[in-house]
């Protein structure tokens, strides 16, 4: 029972991550079409949008996303057996990461003036 218990923690918190990252996918591909008007990529409150870049720039955010889930991901799997608690340490990260690639995206979608 506990493994089947332990498994589903597993498949639910891989499963999380991943909605979490098709989600920074499609908002990133439909909501900054590709433009020949740069978009800001970094804002600062003293001098404003200082750093531009068009949609292939951020793109960089959820390939990132998707490189870390599937390196913790797999990380998880290898330990799962010997460390399993390092192997849900693994899984959290990657909910942990995907959730702040997501505010990150929110910010450039509002400095952006796309929200």
């Amino acid at each position: 029972m506990e493994i089947g218990f332990r498994f589903k923690i597993f498949s639910l918190s891989l499963a999380f991550a991943a909605v979490l990252n098709i989600l920074l996918w499609l908002i990133t591909w439909f909501k900054f079409p590709p433009s020949d008007i740069p978009y800001a990529i970094r804002y600062s409150i003293l001098s404003g949008a200082d750093i531009f870049g068009t949609q292939n720039t951020l793109l960089v955010l959820p390939t990132l996303g998707s490189a870390m889930l599937i390196i913790n991901g797999l990380l998880a799997f290898l330990l799962r057996k010997k460390e399993a608690f390092l192997s849900y340490v693994f899984l959290v990260m990657s909910v942990i990461v995907q959730l702040f690639l997501l505010i990150a995206l929110f910010g450039l979608l509002k400095f952006n003036g796309q929200i």
